[in-house]
């Protein structure tokens, strides 16, 4: 098949020979040296792309030795817009569509920048029609021509431009990367033009800035239209500076081609105090430093959270081992007692049962217990949360008992000798739990003493949103029967209960003892983080100290209970938390101030969410 040009090229070595040549050279060697000294880039490559022939015009256009090219191939490096256009004209020549085509496109040099080149692409096929090799012939494309007064226009401004030393002027690509850089870039940020050059804008950011993007961020904004701002600039020694930016895009015939950044000392009108600024700068130091305050707590309270956690999985550990083993010698004991007993042995006597909740209101004799037909229950229950007692509250009628935990004047557990009324027996009445998992945690209860509760939330029976849920509802349950009882006896035994074992809800006593529609209607306080888990109660034994008198609800007056606090805040940080807050509970004394609204302070990342 003939190519045109190829066939020029060989016409004018023939000819150029037979009228220079000082002796006379075969054809083959004068085929050879036209293609090697030929002043356009010519090249065969074999259909799977390596190179067969390259002439030393090709290498210097491409920019690529002899071995560099053996790793490459002209489609690997040409630009990916310039390869979507070439692939449907390869597709033509290698059907026979046509017979060569020309493309002015892009090719790669080794160092990652890309340079305008023409292309005439042919092919040569074998006898069997196949495609044989291709032939390539690449010449530099031509550059717009300019007047010489345009082009000496333009060497003067970029004199300039260099020379200028009060403004920083640096100019980059499309992508950022810097391909100018003034004196006065030079003298500001304190880089020389050969350090930069070659290196991305980025530099010139912090690292917090380059985490965030903003470099490229901006040159997209300035994509369309010229961006100002003041913002942050960093030296070669690490300084950081404090400027005037102005990205402006640079565009020839409607496509972007760069930006051109001028850096100056900020704009700041006279008479302006900076002390704004400063107070902005220390507000931000003040409250990154009050997050990573909170920060720092939150990693503490989950650091006490899973060392309580392991102690208790630690104890059912050691309670199930305890358990197998005592089943162990159980079976063993068993085994040997009927290889020795020729009859059958009597069944031993089954275990005593093992109750949810234990009531035992004769542990405390010496106090004196109180008619609750003197007074009502609500009285009772206010006149303890008035006074902020802790300690339990013994209530009896006739077989009917209850136990009303305190701490502080706030209730934050029930029990009862109503069997109904157990925490595991209404999760089963309710299908939350079944019956097998209800034996088996009161079987682990036996061997551990741990609450019932916590026993189900850690055998994975229920979640703690289950638990709160029910632990709330069988104390609103417990009180508002406990309110209807107008006879009996009741009396309050002081003393700390067993916090080990308890994780108090810590209730509102006017909260609970409303009326039912009022409270549907008002908005109750949340529960605290902690869960109230169940737990057998018995009332403490007797100190050999004195009890204290016990406390006439007659002679207290009860008046209206003040209304919970919705926020707790601290007067050292200024930081406000919802009332239900584990943070709000370590803020005491002085320190401690209540609100009803934010307003005015820093709201906990943590309980506002």
């Amino acid at each position: 098949m003939n190519i045109p040009l190829v066939d020029q090229v060989l016409a004018l070595v023939r000819r150029s020979g037979r009228e220079t040549a000082p002796r006379k050279l075969g054809r083959d060697d004068r085929v050879r040296n036209a293609f090697t000294q030929a002043p356009v880039g010519i090249a065969f490559a074999s259909p799977d792309g390596h190179w067969l022939f390259v002439n030393d015009r090709f290498r210097d256009i491409v920019g690529y030795t002899r071995e560099e090219l053996a790793r490459v191939s002209l489609h690997g490096i040409t630009h990916p817009d310039d390869a979507k256009k070439e692939l449907p004209l390869m597709k033509k020549l290698v059907a026979g569509d046509i017979e060569s085509y020309r493309l002015d496109k892009k090719l790669m040099a080794k160092n990652g920048r890309y340079q305008n080149v023409e292309v005439l692409t042919s092919l040569m096929r074998g006898g069997d029609g196949e495609v044989d090799l291709l032939v390539y012939i690449v010449d530099q494309a031509e550059a717009p021509k300019r007047s010489e007064p345009a082009r000496e226009t333009d060497r003067l401004l970029a004199t300039i431009v260099d020379q200028l030393t009060d403004v920083a002027i640096i100019r980059t690509d499309e992508h950022g990367v810097i391909n100018g850089w003034n004196a006065g870039a030079e003298r500001v940020l304190g880089y020389t033009r050969t350090e930069i050059l070659g290196r991305n804008r980025r530099i010139l950011y912090r690292d917090t800035d380059s985490w965030d993007r903003r470099s490229t961020k901006t040159l997209q904004a300035a994509s369309d239209s010229r961006v100002e701002m003041d913002d942050w600039r960093v030296t070669k020694g690490g300084a950081h500076i404090w400027a005037r930016c102005v990205v402006t895009p640079v565009k020839a015939d409607g496509e972007l081609k760069g930006f051109v950044e001028t850096i100056t000392p900020p704009q700041v009108p006279k008479g302006v105090d900076t002390a704004l600024a400063m107070e902005q700068l220390r507000a931000e130091l003040e409250k990154r430093k009050r997050t990573e305050e909170s920060l720092r707590s939150a990693l503490d309270d989950l650091r006490r959270t899973s060392e309580e956690t392991m102690n208790e999985l630690r104890i059912m550990t050691g309670a199930l081992r305890d358990e197998i083993e005592r089943r162990k010698s159980a079976e063993d004991e068993l085994r040997h007692v009927s290889e020795r007993l020729a009859a059958v042995p009597e069944p031993a006597p089954e275990p005593p049962p093992v109750y949810e909740e234990e009531i035992v209101l004769e542990a405390a004799p010496e106090l004196t217990w109180q008619n609750v037909a003197e007074t009502t229950m609500a009285e009772v229950l206010r006149a303890q949360a008035l006074i902020e007692r802790t300690g339990t509250l013994l209530v009896s009628n006739g077989p009917r008992d209850k136990e009303v935990f305190f701490d502080a004047g706030r209730i934050f557990s029930c029990a009862s000798n109503d069997p109904d009324k157990f925490l595991a027996q209404r999760l089963v009445a309710h299908g939350v739990i079944s019956e097998d998992q209800r034996e088996r945690a009161l079987e682990i209860k036996q061997a551990s003493q741990l609450a019932l509760g916590r026993i189900l939330l850690l055998l994975g029976a229920i979640d703690e949103t289950q638990l709160i849920d029910a632990m709330r509802t069988k104390v609103e349950d417990e009180i508002a029967e406990l309110l209807t009882w107008k006879e009996g006896r009741y009396v309050f035994v002081e003393g700390d209960v067993p916090s080990l074992q308890l994780v108090p809800l810590r209730l509102d006593v006017e909260t609970l003892i409303a009326p039912k529609p009022l409270r549907e209607a008002e908005p109750e306080p949340a529960p605290q983080l902690e869960l109230a888990l169940e737990l057998p109660v018995s009332a403490p034994e007797p100190e050999a100290a004195p009890e204290p008198a016990p406390v006439a609800v007659a002679d207290v007056a009860p008046p209206a209970a003040p209304p919970p606090a919705l926020f707790v805040a601290s007067t050292k940080s200024r930081k406000v938390h919802q009332a239900t807050c584990t943070s709000a509970k370590r803020i005491t004394g002085a320190a401690r101030v209540e609100l009803a609204s934010t307003e005015g302070y820093e709201r906990c990342r943590l309980c506002f969410r």
